[in-house]
């Protein structure tokens, strides 16, 4: 009788196990799928990444060249200045003033909006990878 109870009990267990190994194999399947996705997203957001330090690479030149061509120009005029009456010199310097104010200004907006791009590129990373954990 033991032995009926035992052969029903394995009968039972054959589909169970062929299920479990099906369940397993769509189980590996579908995380193989999730992780080429991963890995797809990962990739474009590496490359989209590389796209924004370059732009940012290249707009820091940019900054770079106008910094430096605004030191040429601030020094041009200081040696202007120099020359003129001491009368003219305070109303020359505040003019002065106001412009190079202007275009440092420029420089840093165009730096904060780097590092806005840079910021929401980070933040897209980090959700990413928790998401993948």
């Amino acid at each position: 009788m033991s032995d009926k109870i035992l052969n029903l009990i394995l009968n039972k267990l054959d589909p169970l196990e062929s299920e479990t190994k099906a369940i397993r194999k769509e189980f590996k399947t579908e995380t193989e799928s999730i992780r080429n996705e991963l890995r797809t997203e990962i990739g474009t957001v590496k490359n989209d990444i590389s796209e924004m330090r370059n732009e940012f690479q290249s707009e820091l030149k940019f900054i770079h060249i106008e910094m430096n061509e605004m030191r040429s120009d601030i020094s041009d005029i200081k040696q202007s200045v120099y020359r003129l009456e001491e009368s003219q010199l305070k109303n020359i310097y505040a003019l002065l003033k106001n412009n190079t104010t202007m275009k440092v200004d420029s420089c840093y907006n165009h730096i904060g909006v780097l590092n806005k791009r840079l910021f929401k590129a980070e933040s897209q990373i980090e959700e990413l990878f928790k998401s993948y954990k």
